[in-house]
């Protein structure tokens, strides 16, 4: 949005289309002000009649809860497509079986960072609002698992990842059927071109 200054002559300001209105003050930064752009009648603080713009609430901050000694986050990450999600959830839940059994034996307990959602039939993050509360609940030095069976679009995590200070993990099955080890590669191309450290198996 265009602001005119103080040092900014009105002739200018008139060709850029922004008009001092009734209420200018010298300085455009202290409120109360108004003046008009485009046509359109803008106001900050309290006019001369005593209106005052509506008031902006400040969005909740979320304080993630600490990390667990010898807990693990795991996420799963999915596909746009419902159908998509629904038919290969069979596969991601078989990896995931497969990862507790094979860190339970080393002392450690894989955790979901997401709930199975038994209305949509599967437990993927399957959208990039998804991805980012997702991570806004998980412990920042947690270790996180991003498991892999099925195809993924990386943007649905990449601002979590981008932001975690944990070590990643990046685990994808080997399947004929499921392009899980595809869709692995793609994550870690977009972790890579990120600068996010990350081990992969």
């Amino acid at each position: 949005m265009l602001i005119a200054r103080r040092e900014i002559s009105f002739a200018p300001a008139r060709i850029l289309g922004l008009q001092p209105c009734r209420g200018y003050r010298a300085n455009w930064f202290s409120p109360p002000y108004s003046y008009t752009f485009l046509g359109l009648s803008i106001r900050k603080g309290t006019g001369k009649d005593g209106r005052q713009m509506a008031p902006y609430k400040l969005p909740r901050t979320i304080i993630p809860p600490k990390s667990n000694a010898n807990e693990i986050i795991l996420v799963a990450n999915g596909d746009l497509r419902p159908l998509a999600n629904q038919e290969g959830w069979a596969a991601q839940d078989t990896i995931e079986k497969c990862i507790g059994r094979a860190f339970a034996k080393l002392g450690m307990t894989i955790t979901r960072g997401h709930a199975y959602d038994p209305n949509l039939e599967h437990g993927f993050i399957w959208n990039q609002r998804m991805g980012m509360d997702t991570f806004m609940n998980i412990p920042q030095d947690a270790p996180v698992i991003v498991a892999v069976a099925v195809w993924q679009y990386s943007y649905h995590l990449l601002a979590g990842l981008r932001e975690h200070q944990g070590p990643i993990l990046t685990i994808a099955n080997w399947s004929g059927q499921w392009p899980g080890l595809v869709g692995l590669l793609n994550l870690n191309a977009c972790l890579t071109k990120m600068s996010v450290n990350y081990s992969s198996i």
